[in-house]
C-alpha cells in the first residue's frame, strides 16, 4: 500500500473526488471565516480591575503623547509661516526667489536637505557634494 502526500501530511491513497471535495471544503472554510477575535482573559475580578486599570492608564499616556506630538508640530508649522512672512517682509526679492519652484539661487545642496525625524541618518555627512 501506498502513501500519498497531502499539503505535507501522509494520508492513505484517496480518490479523486475526496481530495477535490476535501479542497473544496478548505477553501470553502477560508472564505467564509470570520475575523478571529483575540482569547477572552479569565482573570479573577481584582485581577480584571487591575488589567482595565493598566489598559486605561496605556492609552491615557498614548493620548497624550499623542497631543504633545500634534502641538508640537503645530508649534514648528507656525514658526514655519512667522518665518516666510517675516522674509517677505525683509526681503521681497529672496521671498520670491524661494516660493517660485524654479528658482536659481542655491543655498542649499539640491538633495541635501533631508527631513528631520526620531531616527538619525545613514550617512550622517556627505563630504563629496560640489556645488552646481
Amino acid at each position: 500500500m501506498s502513501k500519498v502526500f497531502v499539503r505535507f501530511k501522509r494520508t492513505q491513497p484517496a480518490t479523486a473526488a475526496i481530495l477535490h471535495a476535501q479542497k473544496m471544503a478548505t477553501q470553502l472554510s477560508v472564505i467564509t471565516a470570520s475575523r478571529k477575535a483575540p482569547r477572552l482573559l479569565k482573570l479573577r475580578p481584582e485581577d480584571l480591575i487591575r488589567h482595565q486599570t493598566v489598559t486605561k492608564a496605556w492609552s491615557l499616556f498614548q493620548a497624550e503623547e499623542r497631543a504633545e506630538q500634534e502641538a508640537q508640530l503645530r508649534n514648528q508649522y507656525q514658526s514655519t509661516l512667522d518665518a516666510v512672512e517675516l522674509l517677505q517682509k525683509i526681503s521681497p526679492r529672496l521671498y520670491k526667489s524661494v516660493t517660485t519652484p524654479d528658482n536659481n539661487i542655491t543655498v542649499f545642496p539640491r538633495g541635501g536637505l533631508r527631513t528631520p525625524t526620531e531616527y538619525p541618518p545613514t550617512i550622517v555627512w556627505r563630504y563629496q557634494i560640489k556645488p552646481n
